[in-house]
């Protein structure tokens, strides 16, 4: 190695040394609040080797860091930046002189395919090798301006692929029922070990200035953050309510897999719905968890709903039959029923304590509407829906659900606010929705059973890698 060429790759070493400090602080100091929100080179960097040849410099970020030594540094001998940037991306960048085809190997593959839900069969819709090619001749004429960061091309592992379509509705006679435009968006990096390369084509000694480091840190950080904040901004504009969707998307989820994961969680059943009362009561205004009436009767929720009624809930396990083998109702659902007759007779008989005490359930009726959640779906029978018709109709203002009920009824409610829960298989996936103007599900009115009718709008993301 020459002295000259030692001068560059030391130069380099310390400005990358001193910018990494920089960026360091700005993330712990004026810009903290936004880590979050700058990408993983910069917000968490691993160590960074430079690699200098006879035309330029290459920054590679990597994922691992090195504790001893968090930048490295050297001359890479007989190299130049065309031969170079395959060997340190693993095959994804290529330097391109603007005429010369690219024959060197190709990068990974992707496959985006279909997948039906029916027969569980896919389909390949296409194949992509993408290759990064760089071109190393477009280097604006004119010196860097003084403090200036030199002329660089920045890459990140970092992929983006939207996919456009419609949610078509069911075969209906009601011309009015369109469909839904919607995109997709799914976030993707390649299995490599590096978070970004930066490309210097033609760098200068020079250039590397160690005192300039704090400035083209700033700079950086500044554009990330713009470009982050950009970056979705079209496709939110058009859809409003992409973040309050996907916040109850994920709760409805979450529930989902609550139910379904073990029987008999009567207590963390009961503390999520507290926590997410919601679920129950999609509509309220005002919840009391473990409502007293009186010294001995404790209900499990009161719920003050739109435009002023009650709703009293009593949640028993999840485990539990609702029926007994001669199609009778079961002892312990027959004791949850009388658990919310004797809230009624309490409240029938103490009606100023309840609207006027400690309570102050102020314009609750003698026979407020109520609520029993016990068992699952599962083990009802046919004939079993029946019977339950038949409980109710003795008296219209007591329901019985499962907790299968609750969780389609909060989905048929979020449905009609937000438009159909798409159901989209894969990791970092954002989903936007597109709505225009259709029917509400009258299956989802108030005091309505809800409908079991699984969710027909299921579309499956994958990718695969091949070496």
């Amino acid at each position: 190695m020459t002295k000259k060429q030692r001068r560059l790759v030391d130069r380099v070493k310390a400005t990358v040394n001193a910018y990494l400090k920089a960026v360091d602080a700005l993330l712990k100091g004026r810009f903290a609040v936004y880590r979050e929100k700058v990408p993983p080179h910069l917000a968490r960097p691993g160590t960074v080797f430079a690699y200098c040849c006879k035309d330029g410099v290459v920054l590679r970020y990597d994922s691992e860091r090195s504790k001893d030594k968090p930048v490295r540094s050297g001359w890479c001998q007989g190299e130049s930046l065309r031969t170079l940037l395959p060997k340190v991306s693993a095959g994804i960048i290529y330097g391109w002189d603007g005429t010369t085809p690219i024959t060197e190997a190709p990068s990974p593959e992707l496959e985006l395919f279909t997948f039906d839900t029916q027969t569980g069969q896919q389909s390949v819709v296409a194949k992509v090798k993408p290759m990064l090619a760089v071109n190393l001749l477009h280097r604006p004429e004119g010196a860097v301006p003084s403090g200036g960061k030199p002329f660089s091309a920045s890459l990140r592992n970092s992929f983006f692929v939207t996919v456009k379509g419609e949610v078509m509705p069911e075969a209906t006679k009601d011309p009015s029922n369109e469909s839904t435009p919607f995109a997709v968006r799914s976030h993707f990096s390649f299995e490599v070990d590096w978070d970004c390369i930066e490309i210097f084509p033609d760098s200068k000694e020079k250039e590397w200035a160690e005192e300039f480091a704090p400035l083209w840190a700033e700079n950086d950080l500044l554009v990330n953050i713009l470009s982050l904040s950009n970056r979705d901004a079209d496709l939110k504009a058009g859809d409003p309510t992409v973040e309050a969707r996907k916040f109850f998307a994920d709760l409805l989820q979450e529930f989902r897999s609550l139910i379904e994961a073990k029987p008999d969680r009567e207590e963390v059943l009961q503390r999520y719905l507290r926590n997410h009362p919601h679920l129950l009561s999609p509509t309220h205004t005002r919840v009391w968890p473990k409502a007293k009436l009186g010294t001995k009767r404790v209900t499990d929720f009161v719920f003050l709903e739109a435009p002023g009624s009650y709703l009293l809930v009593e949640l028993e396990r999840d485990n539990l039959r609702l029926f007994n083998k001669k199609g009778e109702p079961s002892g312990l659902l027959q004791h949850a029923l009388h658990q919310v007759r004797t809230w009624k007779q309490f409240i029938r008989t103490h009606p100023d304590y309840v609207r006027n005490g400690d309570l102050q359930f102020q314009g609750m009726s003698t026979n407020p509407r109520s609520l029993v959640v016990i068992g699952r779906s599962a083990t009802l029978q046919p004939q079993d829906r029946h019977l339950l018709q038949e409980l109710e109709s003795e008296n219209p203002n007591n329901r019985i659900w499962t907790y299968d009920d609750v969780l389609a009824n909060a989905t048929a409610v979020f449905e009609n606010l937000f438009g159909p829960q798409l159901v989209v298989e894969g990791e970092n996936i954002e989903v936007y929705y597109f709505p225009k103007s259709r029917e509400r599900n009258p299956s989802s009115a108030k005091g309505q059973r809800p409908s079991r009718r699984e969710n027909p709008h299921k579309i499956r993301a994958s990718k695969k890698r091949r070496s």
